[in-house]
């Protein structure tokens, strides 16, 4: 039985504080992840997308389109950016640089990539990547619709390197953190899952913390510790302190069990005489004590004395007695 209760107690025990460890590293982690996701959104919404003066420009004025070339070339020199597009209505109207996009100029939106379309849908910002364009350069397109009278105009679109664009999410230092990272999308046009970026040595990401955020499609960033949960260095020591102190737990219940036991023997050894196994004087009175006798209740005392009983006994030898 005490076998069982230590291995119990230990089951128990252990299984606590694994559970407590793992609660702690999940709770970092996902503090640690809702820092990023707010970071990831700001980025791509933000500073990246480099749609935002483009989009302003034309909405003030949509019938001007003269600087737009220069503005597209300013862009284009920049090494991360790969393309600068824009579509009126349902036509894509300029598509630079023209030795690599010139043919898609003139075109209608649906021969394009379905976020073109989702952009005009939804009139709003829509982030795809990566995807590979036509001249075969791996690209993030930042999609944002130009609004004229509160009513949907067109849309521009700027593409960057995925590297680039990867690089300045920042996940990197999600693996300086000690942690690996998946970040990935639902395709908007057949729900499949679309890998962004995911850490060397990929894992198994089904028991990770999750954070999913809209561009408007979903995309979602899952992180967990490199080296698991709760490591195999701090199991092996959970097991130990458990095991300990479940021994120690049934080592204390053992020498009670004998001090108990020990203590009864001397008290009945106090009460009985040690060659008779009979009450002594002490052990008769403290009987008689116990008994439940009303004030009529009767009592009878016979006294036995036996001549030179000891003399006799001694003669006779320890066996006799």
């Amino acid at each position: 039985m005490l076998s069982l209760a230590a291995v119990a107690l230990c089951a128990v025990l252990g299984v606590s504080a694994y559970n407590e460890v793992k609660d702690i590293r999940r709770v970092d982690a996902d503090s640690l992840l809702a820092s990023f996701q707010q970071t990831i959104e700001l980025k791509l919404k933000g500073s990246l997308g480099e749609t935002g003066d483009l989009t302003a420009a034309l909405e003030v004025d949509p019938d001007d389109e003269s600087w737009l070339p220069a503005a597209a070339g300013a862009l284009l020199e920049r090494d991360e950016v790969v393309g600068v597009l824009y579509v009126v209505g349902d036509t894509m109207r300029y598509a630079f640089p023209e030795s690599d996009f010139g043919d898609m100029a003139g075109r209608d939106l649906t021969q394009f990539t379905y976020v073109f379309t989702l952009a005009k849908w939804i009139d709003g910002f829509v982030v795809e990547g990566p995807v590979t364009l036509a001249n075969g350069e791996e690209s993030f397109v930042f999609l944002e619709p130009v609004d004229v009278d509160g009513a949907y105009h067109g849309e521009v679109a700027v593409a960057l390197k995925a590297d680039y664009v990867i690089e300045q999410l920042g996940l990197s230092q999600l693996e300086q953190d000690g942690y690996l990272y998946e970040l990935w999308a639902v395709s908007p046009q057949d729900g499949r899952k679309d890998v962004i970026a995911v850490s060397d040595g990929g894992r198994d990401f089904s028991h990770a913390a999750k954070a999913s955020f809209d561009m408007p499609t979903e995309w979602t960033l899952s992180i967990m510790p490199a080296d698991g949960w709760v490591p195999g260095p701090w199991t092996a020591a959970i097991v130990a302190v458990a095991t300990a102190i479940a021994l120690l737990l049934v080592g204390c219940l053992f020498m009670g069990m004998r001090a108990r036991r020990a203590s009864r023997r001397v008290d009945q050894a106090r009460r009985t005489d040690q060659e008779t196994g009979m009450y002594n004087f002490g052990g008769f009175v403290e009987a008689l004590g116990k008994e439940r006798l009303g004030p009529d209740s009767p009592l009878t005392l016979i006294c036995v004395t036996v001549d030179d009983f000891e003399e006799t006994s001694f003669a006779m030898g320890w066996d006799a007695r």
